[in-house]
C-alpha cells in the first residue's frame, strides 16, 4: 500500500512528568491537526520503558493515527513543527509507518516514497 500524506496545520505539545497517573513510560505526546479536527498522536515514550505499543489507526468515522517514537526525538519534532512549513504526517497503512517531515520539492517528496528518507524525520 502506498503512503498517504497529510498537510498539518496545528499541533500541541504536552510534556509528561516522571509518574504520571495513566501514562506510564511516556515522555511526551504532540497532537497533530488537519482538516479541523485531531488527527494524530505522536507518542513520545521513556528510553527506560519495557514495552513499546506499535503504531496503529482508527477507522470508524474520521480517521485517526498514533505513532510511536523514543524519548530522544521528542526535541527534534517539536522543532520540526516549529521552523518548517508546511510539515507532512506520512502513514502507510500496510507497514503501520508513520513520519513527519518538511519537503522542499515535489521531487523530494516522491524520493520519500520510493525508499530515499535523507530529507525527512522519521517516527
Amino acid at each position: 500500500m502506498a503512503w498517504e500524506s497529510f498537510t498539518v496545520d496545528e499541533y500541541e505539545v504536552t510534556a509528561v512528568t516522571v509518574n504520571t497517573d495513566g501514562l506510564p513510560g511516556v515522555y511526551g505526546y504532540i497532537r497533530l491537526f488537519w482538516e479541523g479536527q485531531q488527527r494524530a498522536t505522536l507518542w513520545s515514550l521513556s528510553r527506560h520503558r519495557a514495552s513499546r505499543p506499535t503504531n496503529h489507526s482508527s477507522s470508524g468515522g474520521v480517521k485517526k493515527y498514533c505513532g510511536r517514537y523514543s524519548q530522544t526525538q521528542f526535541a527534534d519534532c517539536v522543532d520540526l513543527l516549529r521552523n518548517e512549513k508546511p510539515v507532512t504526517f506520512g502513514w502507510n497503512e500496510a507497514t503501520k509507518g508513520a513520519l513527519a517531515g518538511h519537503w522542499a520539492s515535489r521531487s523530494a517528496k516522491a524520493n520519500c516514497h520510493s525508499g530515499h528518507h535523507e530529507t525527512l524525520g522519521w517516527l
